[in-house]
């Protein structure tokens, strides 16, 4: 099957006839035919005007523009080797926003062993030389490797307060959040996207309201984006959301509410209408807020979000006791 049947000003690359394309703005499927040249997109038409030196047959198939993955865990996927590496790519997902739920790679140094084993269980275990002093340096390890699709990063709260404070229950003094504010304006400037938080995790569920204010005005002042795991998903939602939504506004940092839902709805009485009229208020009030949720209907974390708070080395000495 030819790719057009006049004869075009130039050769495309590749030619993908027939599909049902989704242009991503809304509209309804349409049969057409794709020319792409140099990695863009020239022609999108019913019949293309030019040849192409590879063509793919769609018929029956729907052609999309690429995925954006705005909640992933797959800080260390360039590191590493194998299929995994094209694990996402395989899925349509052409970019991803990293470094979620607080739980980021960097900064990171070796006095902060017990946040790297804390990490471990959901971004893998990483290169054998995980040092990162600063994040700059962990976008520029980035930068030289290879990836299969596009990757912003987001800085993890939990590694700015490992790095000052460590992983107990603390609060931090002036002097610590002056430290922890300083670390949060190197990686906006060296070209962090924005801030998450996991106030449900390590060690962010210690982390005082005024602490998440004073980080996210250094976020602001950057136009970056603050992405949290709010502090409750079940019984407390609606505090955790309330919590949330009063840093955004006090801090002006744009929000965005990761997997926004209540685990305990269905038992007390806690609808998501209810979570996206506190959305609908907030953003009446001028703060800049949107939410994302699961597309499927469990989720996966940690071992140790069924244990007592606390290094891993910590509980498995208390499990070991009985």
């Amino acid at each position: 099957m030819a790719a057009g049947k006049g004869v075009g000003t130039i050769m495309l690359d590749l030619a993908i006839l027939g599909g049902l394309v989704l242009d991503g703005t809304g509209n309804p499927p349409e049969q057409k035919d794709l020319g792409i040249k140099d990695g863009k997109i020239v022609e999108l038409t019913r019949e293309l005007s030019a040849e192409a030196h590879q063509t793919i047959d769609a018929a029956g198939k729907f052609v999309s523009p690429g995925f954006i993955d705005v909640h992933s865990h797959c800080d260390l996927v360039p590191f590493m080797s194998g299929p995994i590496r094209e694990s996402r790519i395989r899925q349509g997902v052409t970019t991803e926003i990293a470094g979620q739920c607080g739980l980021g790679p960097a900064p990171y140094t070796e006095n902060m062993r017990d946040w790297r084993d804390y990490l471990t269980p959901i971004l893998g275990s990483g290169p054998w030389n995980w040092s990162w002093p600063n994040f700059a340096a962990f976008l520029r390890d980035i930068d030289r490797t290879e990836k299969p699709n596009n990757l912003a990063f987001l800085i993890g709260h939990g590694a700015v307060r490992a790095q000052v404070i460590g992983l107990k229950n603390i609060s931090p003094t002036t002097k610590d959040l002056a430290e922890m504010c300083a670390i949060v304006e190197e990686a906006m400037s060296g070209g962090a996207l924005g801030i998450s938080y996991g106030l449900a995790y390590l060690p962010g569920m210690f982390a005082p309201q005024e602490e998440l204010v004073a980080l996210s005005s250094v976020v602001a002042a950057h136009d970056g984006i603050m992405m949290i795991h709010i502090r409750s998903h079940s019984l407390q939602v609606r505090e955790a959301m309330a919590e949330t939504l009063a840093v955004a506004k006090e801090s002006g940092v744009k929000l965005q509410i990761s997997h926004m839902r209540s685990y305990s709805n269905r038992h007390y009485g806690i609808s998501g209408h209810e979570l996206i009229d506190m959305v609908n208020n907030a953003r009446a009030e001028g703060v800049d807020v949107t939410f994302d949720e699961h597309p499927y209907q469990a989720g996966s974390t940690l071992l140790s979000q069924v244990l007592p708070p606390g290094p891993k080395k910590a509980a498995a000495q208390k499990l070991s006791k009985g």
